[in-house]
């Protein structure tokens, strides 16, 4: 009995072995679809120990093919395999699974599954969710594909943008036209800024490639302006009028059209062109009118900008009566009070240029009258002074001078720099030919306050030098005298400022005058 029983109890064990082989083989996951996704099955899945690869059997019924990511020929490829990006993602809360093989584009990913996959990202560590032990583990299975697709979407995308960022215009169809816009703008921004930053070479090739389609016709225009820019910068005038044409030719009913004429004048004037300059300018006119009449004002600008400019190519020309006419246009019309004095202030040159000195005295008078604060006040008080000199009217010359450096305590305040200059120039050259006429009194008193507008070495010592000349024709040995020894006391000034030799040579010409004087 005790034999009989053993036999029975081995028996009973090896059927139970037998049941547990065979169950396990049951439970063996089906192959793959695909090479790669055998692979995220062999990462995914740990083989039971107890199993060895020779001992399985063929698979039964299979699983649902694994997810995969899609293949998008025309799409930059991920660098990053599923196996590599679970990796990379090891530790973490996140469960790995490949996208299915017809997967919806990153960009087109639905609410519902970036929800799944926020939520898996946010549960606790587990072992099991991290490493899946078995295929039937379903919920980690789901977790995992969530996770890995979003990650597979978010590097995509990435690798669509740096391939974006490496050609200014995109290949294919554009899907959404108004993002393809913003992206334009952008690039032309980006040249605008190398243009800034005076990289012209690289705002010229990357300008080139927004002045045709598919970059839409707003952008065109733009990136033809700031190319015509370019090459005035570089200094290719030639080339920057060829676009402006280009642009003119292009774009015929466009409200920059007259803006772009403007330009053209312009720079066909500093080309030396000043025939050339003049048509353009006179095409502004007209091309105004054919246009939508909506910017009344605008246009209104432009025309009367575009005959100043007439005026003032005529007057470089030397065509001072063409010049003198147009200015006298200008101002008869209304609304130029902000150009007015900038008019007139031409008007007067005009007539300067032209020899018109009593016009000159006229509008000068008329000029500081109206404009007391404007910053050309002085230049045009010397130009009246100059008119009245030619005119034999030496007082109201004299007149003008003495208001003029007296004007200093009310002016210099706004504008220094320009006041010191004109009075200098003018009460020099007035003291100066006073006193080649003879006239020492005059002479005297504009020297001396000369003498007062200027401390430097430069300045002041050339004027005393001239008032110690005044006081010997004078017959006042004394006072001349007197002058060359002030000049004499900063002669040490001299030889320790880096003296220049016309300073030097004025103090040893004061020298020997003062010792001449003293042997009479």
């Amino acid at each position: 009995m005790r034999r009989a029983s053993t036999i029975v109890s081995l028996m009973l064990a090896c059927c139970v072995n037998i049941a547990a082989h065979t169950a396990r083989a049951d439970e063996k996951p089906a192959e793959p679809h695909d090479e790669k996704a055998a692979h995220e099955a062999g990462s995914a899945k740990k083989p039971d120990p107890e199993v060895s690869p020779e001992t399985k059997a063929p698979a039964p019924k299979p699983l649902p093919a694994f997810r995969g990511p899609p293949d998008h020929k025309d799409e930059p490829r991920s660098s990053t395999t599923p196996v590599e990006a679970s990796k990379q993602h090891e530790g973490t809360d996140h469960a790995t699974e490949s996208k299915p093989e017809h997967a919806t584009p990153p960009h087109e990913v639905d609410a519902e599954e970036h929800a799944i996959s926020e939520t898996s990202e946010n549960k606790p560590h587990s072992p099991e969710s991290a490493h899946p032990a078995h295929p039937d583990n379903k919920s980690a299975l789901n977790s995992g594909s969530s996770a890995l697709k979003a990650e597979v979407d978010r590097h995509t995308e990435k690798e669509q943008l740096k391939a974006e960022s490496k050609s200014l215009i995109p290949h294919g169809q554009v899907k959404n036209q108004e993002n393809e816009l913003e992206r334009y703008r952008r690039l032309l921004d980006l040249a605008r800024d190398l243009r800034n930053q005076k990289d012209l070479e690289a705002a010229d090739q990357h300008l080139w490639e927004l002045v045709e389609p598919p970059a839409p016709p707003e952008i065109q225009l733009a990136a033809m302006l700031e190319l015509a820019g370019v090459a005035v910068d570089k200094g290719k005038y030639s080339k920057a009028q060829t676009i402006y044409s280009e642009i003119a030719r292009k774009f015929p009913k466009d409200p920059m059209l007259p803006q772009v004429l403007l330009i053209q004048g312009r720079l066909y004037r500093d080309m030396g062109m000043p025939e050339m300059a003049v048509t353009k300018f006179f095409s502004v006119t007209s091309v105004s009118l054919n246009l939508n009449m909506d910017r009344l004002d605008y246009y209104r600008s432009l025309v009367l900008r575009a005959q100043s400019e007439i005026a003032d190519t005529y007057y470089l020309q030397g065509k001072y009566a063409e010049s003198i006419g147009y200015f006298k246009k200008l101002l008869t019309l209304d609304g130029i009070d902000a150009e007015r004095p900038q008019f007139m202030f031409k008007l007067l040159k005009s007539y300067v240029g032209s020899g018109n000195s009593v016009d000159t005295i006229a509008t000068g008078q008329l000029f500081v009258n109206a404009f007391t604060n404007s910053v050309e006040v002085p230049e045009v008080r010397y130009m009246i002074s100059q008119a009245c000199r030619k005119l034999n009217r030496k007082d109201e010359a004299m007149r003008q001078v003495f208001i003029l450096l007296e004007s200093q305590e009310a002016n210099n305040s706004k504008y220094p720099t320009d006041w010191a200059y004109w009075q200098q120039r003018t009460g020099n050259e007035i003291a100066n030919q006073l006193y080649s006429e003879g006239d020492y009194i005059s002479a005297l008193v504009v020297y001396t306050k000369l003498a007062t507008l200027n401390e430097t070495l430069e300045w002041q010592m050339p004027v005393w030098y001239q008032i110690g000349l005044v006081y010997e024709h004078l017959k006042q040995p004394v006072k001349a005298s007197e002058t060359y020894v002030r000049i004499l006391s900063r002669s040490e000034e001299v030889k320790t400022n880096s003296p220049s030799p016309s300073l030097t040579a004025l103090v040893d010409m004061a020298r020997w005058r003062k010792d001449f004087l003293g042997w009479q």
